[in-house]
């Protein structure tokens, strides 16, 4: 007998992908909205703003780390400010939606420090939200390519200061069909687990 519990989340990761499938379409303009974001984090953070070596690559990786995913496996997204910012941007610059469609899109008010289930769509930027299920998607093949020991992390790294760096970089890894940590072998809504991965 399947518990309700396993139930419940077949249910709600039935509903992501339906969910995610209505945003497909916006994959780039969601991809272009994060590269500015993480370029900004990339030019703006003390330590990622210099040239990436051999011997800086785990730090480099640790901070990102940090600043990417740090607010997914705590379930603090809205702590997640590039994926949040890409997020607004994109509503504002690429949408006809007035501010207060803008509102109601968005959501409830932002409550950053409050912990949310990993399949919660509260706001467009969480994982169990359609638009915010693909920014995690790409995130997640990031920072795989970036853990998996086989690859070269440095030139990955190296790769995000454009402006459309992070596209560019994702679009790198898939053309290459890059080797991608199994710890990021997950689906926005999933658990991450991180144990022993950096």
């Amino acid at each position: 007998m399947v518990s309700k519990r396993k139930n419940n989340n077949v249910i709600k990761r039935k509903k992501l992908i339906a969910s995610a499938e209505i945003y497909e379409n916006l994959r780039d303009q969601l991809a272009d909205s994060l590269s500015l974001e993480i370029h900004t984090v990339m030019d703006s953070d003390g330590l990622l703003r210099s040239p990436t070596t051999s011997s800086s690559c785990k730090l480099y990786i640790d901070t990102l780390f940090s600043i990417l995913l740090d607010p997914y496996v705590n379930r603090k997204f809205s702590m997640c400010r590039p994926i949040k910012r890409a997020v607004e941007n994109w509503m504002h610059e690429s949408s006809d939606m007035s501010l207060q469609d803008i509102g109601a899109f968005t959501g409830p008010l932002v409550e950053s420090n409050k912990q949310y289930d990993l399949y919660s769509s509260t706001h467009p930027w969480f994982p169990g939200h359609g638009l915010g299920y693909h920014m995690w998607s790409g995130v997640f093949i990031l920072m795989g390519a970036l853990t998996e020991s086989s690859n070269n992390p440095s030139n990955l790294l190296e790769g995000l200061r454009p402006k459309d760096g992070y596209k560019n970089t994702i679009t790198k890894i898939l053309e290459a069909d890059m080797p991608i940590s199994n710890a990021f072998k997950i689906e926005p809504g999933q658990e991450l687990i991180v144990t022993g991965l950096i």
